[in-house]
């Protein structure tokens, strides 16, 4: 009789591969990583006793080594392991919070920088808002594109997870001039006319080549003051990326990874934040591959965790639905239960990609809420993929008449925050639909 166990870690890794991740509870996502760390044992249970030990994700990664080698299964060696992962999400986020593009002469100065540390031809796409603040980038191996592996499937599914709507192009000729090739004016016209459709919009295209720099847009050549290397990445991050790599490599193979991926990439946030597809290119395991998009999702959950226990005010639900729906490509309606103490019992998803009758979702609404006790208090939620907040009459008709349902079972409604590309609306700060609730504080808008 076969065990239930057998195949078990080969079956995640495919639902992994699939593009699952963001469906995998947070003990199945630490048992993920567990595999990395204990090679042959049922890390189930670990994890378990992991995520209620420590209260979470956030809460593993935050605890020290010797309170992660007092739960049973954890020795030394994988409490360090754990403990040292934890480092490399903080040093992810640093690498992250640099990223910030405020305007149209930062964008080329930020591209400069970034291809700077690079050898290789690479094609870099950064996702901007209307007002060119930075959202995220992918680069892409320029090869991928010579040897068309790159579809129009692919990169459509990748930019519309990432909530790109604008994007501005940039191809570095790391042994060259600046001037455009017929391969760069064959990158513009494949993302320009297949990207229409999805409205998406190519604002600019760059060829970059040391500090020299040409425009699509304006036609022109200009030099850059590269000076500023904030973007380049220093000896000990390099050692910061290669001890990471090595939790699946050899060392031998970890440093040379450590520089493919620094000379594709650029960054560890471009490298975490990169799709396991863009990594083909790279000589590395395919386990390798799946442990740096582990840690993507891994900082993903933890951000969630950080700000989800306590929310007693419109800011701090602005911040929690803006995590979780504002990359989102379709509309997501969803909602939070508290309890008296404003703290969160349960999320849940109403509804996707549409609207819905009203008395369906008041339904769905109160089922999510009614098999808590202690349940008190519910947010609601949903985004606008157009990026514009404004409530719609239907947003107001909808609201009200929920309002008033979940009071026929004992339940406030406090809030309806709808999240844009940029910015986020509480109806609370807009329209006299809620009951004023103490404790629950009205922010200015």
């Amino acid at each position: 009789m076969n065990n239930i166990h057998t195949g078990h870690r080969k079956r995640m890794r495919e639902k992994f591969l699939k593009g699952h991740a963001e469906s995998f509870c947070d003990h199945e996502l630490l048992e993920m990583l567990l595999f990395y760390c204990i090679p042959v044992a049922n890390t189930n249970n670990i994890a378990h006793e992991m995520i209620n030990t420590f209260g979470g994700i956030s809460g593993v990664f935050s605890a020290g080594k010797n309170e992660l080698s007092q739960i049973k299964g954890i020795n030394t060696v994988t409490a360090e392991k754990i403990f040292f992962i934890g480092e490399f999400i903080r040093k992810y986020r640093e690498s992250s919070a640099n990223a910030v593009i405020s305007d149209y002469d930062s964008i080329v100065k930020y591209f400069v920088n970034y291809f700077g540390s690079l050898d290789s031809d690479v094609c870099l796409l950064v996702g901007t808002y209307p007002d060119s603040e930075f959202i995220s980038n992918i680069s892409i191996p320029l090869n991928l594109f010579i040897e068309g592996k790159i579809s129009v499937n692919t990169m459509a599914r990748t930019l519309l997870k990432k909530n790109m709507h604008r994007i501005v192009i940039a191809i570095n000729h790391s042994r060259g001039n600046p001037i455009p090739t017929h391969t760069d004016n064959n990158i513009v016209q494949f993302f320009s006319e297949n990207l229409k459709i999805f409205d998406i919009v190519v604002d600019d295209c760059f060829i970059c080549s040391g500090n020299k720099v040409y425009s699509f847009m304006s036609r022109r050549l200009y030099s850059i003051n590269i000076s500023d290397s904030s973007y380049n990445f220093e000896t000990k991050e390099k050692e910061f990326l290669k001890k990471f790599i090595m939790i699946s490599e050899s060392e031998s193979n970890s440093e040379r990874i450590c520089n493919q991926l620094l000379e594709n990439f650029g960054s560890i946030y471009s490298i975490i934040d990169s799709d396991i597809f863009y990594m083909k290119g790279i000589d590395m395991k395919e386990r390798t591959a799946i442990l740096i998009n582990i840690i993507s999702e891994m900082d993903r959950k933890c951000r969630r965790e950080e700000i989800k226990r306590y929310i007693n005010d419109t800011d701090a639900a602005k911040k929690y639905f803006e995590i979780h729906t504002k990359r989102c490509s379709v509309e997501m309606v969803s909602a939070i239960v508290l309890n008296k103490n404003f703290c969160v019992l349960n999320h849940r998803l109403i509804s996707s990609g549409g609207s819905s009758q009203v008395a369906s979702v008041c339904r769905k609404f109160a089922e999510c809420a009614i098999f808590y006790d202690n349940a008190k208090y519910m947010i609601i939620s949903h985004n606008h993929p157009s990026g514009n907040p404004e409530p719609s009459q239907s947003d107001i008709f909808y609201t009200e008449n929920l309002v008033k349902a979940m009071k026929l079972v004992n339940i406030n409604v406090l809030d309806h925050i709808i999240v844009g590309r940029n910015k986020s609306v509480s109806m609370k700060q807009r329209f006299d639909i809620f009951s004023d609730i103490k404790g629950y504080k009205k922010s200015c808008p």
